[in-house]
């Protein structure tokens, strides 16, 4: 019987069957891997349903460097699949573009293919070219950094991925401008800033607009963008190119309104967004001040006098605002008052005053009084000058006082004068305080007062002021000014040499400036042993001593040295003569009796001889050098002082002479024969010179001066000016200030006179510094017998 192993074929069919589950698993396993790395035949391909514009701007202006903002722009798209159907547009600022990216940051601002919502500020237009006013915005600004962004869009609505893009500085060609009109009747008449209105008188104020930035426009476009009306495309009406204006009052007119806070301009419109009214550029040209206190708002009070602030701004078709200097306009309100100084002239409204004006005032000496004198002209030192000054108010401006139509006059003045002769210096008190006289005050809207004004002149050059103020207490603004110089330059009347001892100057005081008899002549004095020609003059001999000179060094004194070392000592005789000196003021500022000594304040002099070319020798007991001021002075013993002041003002100084006694008892060889065997040749020619230096010709030079310091004179010492020039008749000449400060006046500066002093010019006698030049001559009568002048030893110099 036939038998059948089930277990047997149950474990070949399991075999079988997972042998082929295997081969399964590995043809799947090999077609991943196919797929993955096997051959072309099996790579998908990417399928391009579209592709995106390009967009190009062309005829645009110049990349980075632009142009006017009036441009006509054209650009273009293309499409590789389709075509273009239109483009969107927009204007935004420029970004700085970051150099460490590839990036470009104006995606930011507008890239609709990147970011949708840029689209809220673009601009849908199916043309290629347009006339584009880029506006500038940027208020008073002509320029600004613009880039202008377009992308094309295709007919299936893809963007552009990367825009076209200009980046460039639009540019105006100026500001606008802005003029005024004040509106009265049908005239038409300009107003400018700080024009002035009368006061109480109504301003009905106009005003026009223009600018250049419209010079690209042809009338019909110009009509089209120029929204404010009136234009006529004919050109027969030409608008102005404006968007308007808006205006604004400052100060306590405006309300005190502070623009950093809020908007201060007008007009304004309601905005629902800020919940707040805003100010706009509007069509409003005018303003009308009523300017008579019918109401309390600007335009009805009654202006005060002074100034008022309007501000008005406009915009034009380049977005360009007006200047913020430009948008002020002041106002004047009240008309200033009117001044006239007399000049030589009478008060022609006040018949009873028969004064000239202006005058001076002296005090002292035969011109005492009164004396009348002109702008320009001189007028004596120390006088008081009077003016007077005519002032009204406008008649145009409404008086509210009408009991008084009077003004009220200030005055002031500016000195200069040069300091030492060099630079100039200036001072000025300040305006004297309001002043009347009642007498004078002008009883119609159209009369003139009239007021004196006076002070005491100093040694300057003056510029003197009045200025009328009306019942606001406004100044004229151009107030009358007259120059005039003070202080008449002194003289010298003679210059004499005389005996220290017995003789007396023959010259009066008051006698003539320059007298020929003094520089004329030569005067010679003579040293002598035995004086015995009574047609001479000779010196007075005061005693014996030693002449110090140094040989090396070619100096000589006639007292021992601090250090005399190379010094040889010559015995010598001395001996003394004065020299006077006469100056005289001008005849007017002649001093009083009894102060006729206070007459020349100080000197310059210089005494020089001719056989002291290097000017060893230092004459008198002053300053021995022209170029330099002597102001000491003594008041004890003419005789023995250095310098000594008479009473009638004369300078007298004394002046030392020596010469060796061997030359003046034995004579000029024997002294020579002396040095030569005591110091050899070479040495006794120097030593000769110098002791002999006073012998021979010789000048005397002198310039007087009027003015000196306090410790000398002290009435002609300090000039003292006060807080007002409205001052009593005799103040300001005396070394304390505190003199004159009282409860109405007060010193508000002061000045030595001696830098300002007036200086005497030489006259006929005078040389190129003009100085008076004087002549002399000293002789000794040598006891051997013979006349010594000067001169080289005997033999002459070999």
């Amino acid at each position: 019987m036939l038998r059948v192993d089930v277990g047997a074929i149950e474990g070949a069919l399991v075999n079988m069957l997972s042998r082929r589950q295997v081969s399964v698993t590995l043809f799947l396993g090999l077609l991943v891997i196919a797929s993955l790395f096997g051959c072309r035949a099996f790579e998908p391909e990417v399928v391009i349903v579209n592709r995106p514009p390009e967009t190009y701007i062309i005829g645009a202006p110049a990349e980075t460097s632009g142009g006017y903002f009036h441009y006509h722009v054209f650009w273009y798209g293309s499409d590789l699949d389709g075509a273009v159907e239109r483009f969107v547009w927009a204007l935004t600022d420029t970004s700085i573009q970051d150099d460490e990216t590839d990036d470009d940051e104006e995606d930011e601002n507008f890239d609709p293919a990147d970011n949708i919502s840029t689209l809220d500020i673009g601009n849908w237009t199916t043309r290629t070219d347009s006339v584009f006013d880029f506006q500038i915005g940027q208020g008073q600004n002509l320029s600004y950094d613009m880039t202008l962004h377009m992308v094309a869009i295709d007919d299936r609505g893809d963007f552009d991925r990367t825009p076209a893009r200009l980046r460039f500085v639009s540019n105006a060609l100026a500001n606008p401008e802005i003029f005024y009109i004040r509106l009265v009747g049908n005239d038409s008449i300009p107003f400018a800033d700080n024009d002035t209105i009368a006061f109480g008188d109504p301003l009905l104020l106009a005003w026009r607009g223009r600018t250049e930035n419209i010079r690209a426009y042809n009338t019909e476009l110009l009509c089209i963008r120029d929204t404010i009306p009136p234009c006529e495309p004919d050109g027969s009406v030409v608008p102005d190119g404006l968007f308007g204006f808006k205006w604004r009052l400052t100060g306590e007119l405006g309300g005190n309104c502070d623009q950093t806070q809020e908007d201060c301009w007008s007009p304004k419109l309601w905005d629902q967004v800020l919940g707040d009214s805003v100010s706009f550029f509007a069509d409003v040209t005018n303003l009308y001040f009523a300017n008579d206190g019918s109401s309390s708002s600007p335009f009805g009070r009654l202006l005060d006098s002074g100034t008022v602030q309007l501000m008005v701004n406009t915009i034009d078709m380049a977005g360009v605002e007006l200047p913020a200097l430009k948008q002020i306009l002041n106002i004047v309100v009240n008309y200033d008052p009117q001044t006239v100084l007399l000049d030589g002239e009478l008060d022609p409204f006040n018949p009873g005053d028969t004064n000239l004006y202006p005058y001076y005032e002296v005090y002292f000496g035969a011109e005492a009084g009164l004396h009348a004198f002109t702008s320009g002209e001189t007028v004596p030192d120390n006088s008081r000058v009077v003016f007077k000054a005519l002032g009204r108010d406008n008649p145009l401006d409404l008086r509210l006082n009408q009991d008084d139509y009077g003004v009220t006059f200030q005055g002031t003045f500016a000195a200069r004068q040069r300091f030492h002769g060099g630079n100039y210096f200036e001072f000025s008190p300040q305006y004297s305080d309001p002043h009347e006289t009642d007498e004078w005050q002008a009883t119609t809207a159209d009369g003139w007062s009239a007021d004196t004004l006076s002070f005491q002149v100093g040694p300057f050059d003056y510029a003197f002021t009045m200025r009328s103020l009306d019942e606001h207490l406004r100044r004229d603004g151009h107030p009358d000014t007259l120059s005039f110089t003070a202080n008449f330059p002194p003289c010298v009347q003679c210059i004499e040499l005389l005996d220290d001892a017995t003789e007396t100057s023959a010259i009066n005081w008051t006698d003539d400036c320059y007298l020929p008899a003094c520089f004329d002549v030569t005067d010679t004095m003579y040293v002598s042993f035995a004086p015995a020609d009574p047609s001479r003059h000779y010196m007075t001999q005061e005693g014996f001593g030693m002449i110090w000179v140094n040989p090396s060094t070619f100096d000589v004194k006639y007292t021992e040295p601090v250090d005399p070392t190379d010094y040889v000592q010559i015995l010598g005789v001395f001996y003394n003569f004065r020299m006077f000196f006469h100056g005289k003021e001008y005849v007017q500022e002649t001093p009083p009796v009894g102060h006729e000594d206070e007459r020349i304040m100080a000197w310059q002099y210089q005494v020089d001889y001719a056989n002291d070319p290097t000017f060893i020798i230092k004459d008198g007991g002053g300053i021995d050098d022209i170029t330099s001021v002597t102001s000491n002075f003594a008041t004890s013993d003419p005789l023995t002082e250095p310098i000594f002041i008479d009473s009638h003002g004369v300078w007298v100084f004394r002046v030392m002479v020596a010469i060796p006694h061997a030359l003046l008892t034995q004579g000029e060889q024997a002294y020579f024969s002396f040095l030569e065997n005591s110091y050899g040749h070479d040495n006794a020619v120097k030593i000769w010179q110098l002791t002999t230096l006073q012998f021979g010709p010789g000048t005397i030079r002198s310039i007087a001066n009027d003015q000196s310091i306090c410790e000398w004179r002290s009435q002609k010492g300090m000039y003292h000016w006060f807080d007002g020039v409205r001052t009593p008749p005799l103040h300001g000449r005396s070394c304390d200030a505190n003199n004159y400060n009282t409860a109405d006046q007060r010193v508000e500066g002061s000045l030595p006179l001696d830098p300002f002093a007036a200086f005497s010019d030489g006259g006929p006698y005078a040389e190129e510094n003009g100085a008076a030049v004087k002549p002399f001559f000293f002789k000794a009568e040598l006891s051997t017998g013979g006349i010594y002048e000067g001169g080289p030893p005997p033999g002459g110099l070999r």
